[in-house]
């Protein structure tokens, strides 16, 4: 992405102030100013705004470019695993039919 005349300007009065915006996730030190606005409004370099998840202050998060804003990171389930978490509720409620019990899930 080329950079625009707003970039530049921007760029400029930041570096004239001795500002330079950097990425707000643990041990990157990326230069936003490199960066498109949308990277620099958000505080996050291009490479991490893709990233599962991240460390900012210690805490494992995840960058929803849907909603541009970071939220608690929540590991997910392989769709494999989810199929055999599924299968073995059926086998455990079939079983408790076969011997007579009250099912209580």
């Amino acid at each position: 992405m080329a950079p625009t005349l707003g970039h530049w300007f921007t760029t400029m009065f930041l570096l004239r102030l001795g500002a330079h915006p950097h990425c707000s996730v643990d041990e990157c030190n990326a230069d936003l100013s490199l960066y498109g606005e949308y990277h620099r409004r958000h505080k996050v370099c291009e490479i991490h705004s893709k990233t599962p998840k991240v460390m900012i202050g210690g805490r494992k998060l995840h960058f929803c470019q849907q909603c541009s804003s970071f939220s608690e990171w929540i590991p997910k389930l392989a769709p494999s695993q989810v199929l055999l978490q599924e299968m073995m509720k059926l086998e455990e409620r079939a079983d408790v039919l076969k011997e007579g019990r009250r099912c209580t899930t």
